[in-house]
């Protein structure tokens, strides 16, 4: 089977180092390798290392690093909200309990319980809307059954701090992206689809010896072509009420 095309351009730098390393990874556990895979591999590896160490060192107290762990900060306890309350909603026990974890979880159904997935500004503003519903009076008594007080608290200040880093990233954001990211992450860009290349060539002629690892290869690429591919057509979606908008504006004379 052919290696898939990955959609480089539309990943974010985390998510291409990451891509990269799981590949690379994947790469090296190849008995006996192709002597050209080897060595791309060994020219990638380096490139990541660069990324990972001299970028993370370099932007260390910078914004845009901060924004994009602030932005998992939030995913990550929004995530925990939905899983818990998931599972209290077939709570065998006690029906109350089970009826509150129901009740917020439609809630959290209502304003896209896979929010993490959209661009920061949508990403916000359902998140915005979340916090203001649930601290509404007729969800007190569920969030009180289901003890989130604490977790609501938590997500509400991690979106805060979000939007503060990310108003911050928004004066810097071109000429941080431009001169810092892209010196050490261009050579991955360039490094990655070679080796994907090479590695389709080598299953080709030796199926038995490569087959697994494109496979897992593939996996991979499917998995983060979804998320690429998620984020740039909601981005689109977003963006054409905007443009109907724009164009439904009468002009003033």
């Amino acid at each position: 089977m052919p290696v898939k095309n990955l959609l480089l351009s539309l990943l974010r730098p985390n998510e291409t180092g990451a891509i990269a390393r799981e590949i690379n990874l994947a790469v090296k556990s190849i008995t006996d390798p192709d002597p050209f895979i080897t060595k791309v591999s060994g020219e990638l590896d380096t490139s990541i290392l660069n990324f990972e160490n001299r970028v993370g060192k370099k932007l260390k107290n910078d914004v845009v690093l901060q924004v994009l762990e602030a932005d998992t900060a939030r995913d990550d306890l929004h995530k925990n909200i939905a899983r818990y309350v998931r599972g209290q909603q077939y709570n065998p026990v006690d029906s109350a309990v089970a009826a509150a974890g129901e009740q917020i979880y439609d809630l959290l159904d209502s304003h896209n319980i896979s929010l993490y997935k959209e661009a920061y500004t949508a990403e916000s503003n359902l998140i915005d809307a979340l916090i203001i519903d649930i601290e509404k009076p007729e969800f007190a008594g569920a969030v009180a059954t289901l003890k989130l007080g604490d977790a609501i608290a938590q997500l509400k200040q991690a979106q805060r701090t979000f939007e503060e880093l990310h108003v911050d990233k928004s004066r810097v954001a071109s000429e941080l992206t431009v001169a810092q990211i892209a010196e050490f992450l261009n050579p991955i860009r360039d490094l990655l689809p070679e080796l994907l290349t090479i590695l389709s060539s080598c299953e080709r002629r030796e199926p038995s010896k490569y087959g697994k690892v494109v496979a897992h290869v593939n996996e991979l690429i499917m998995s983060y072509n979804a998320i690429a591919r998620s984020r740039k057509t909601r981005k689109l979606s977003t963006a054409e009420p905007a443009k109907a908008e724009v164009s439904a504006t009468p002009v003033t004379q």
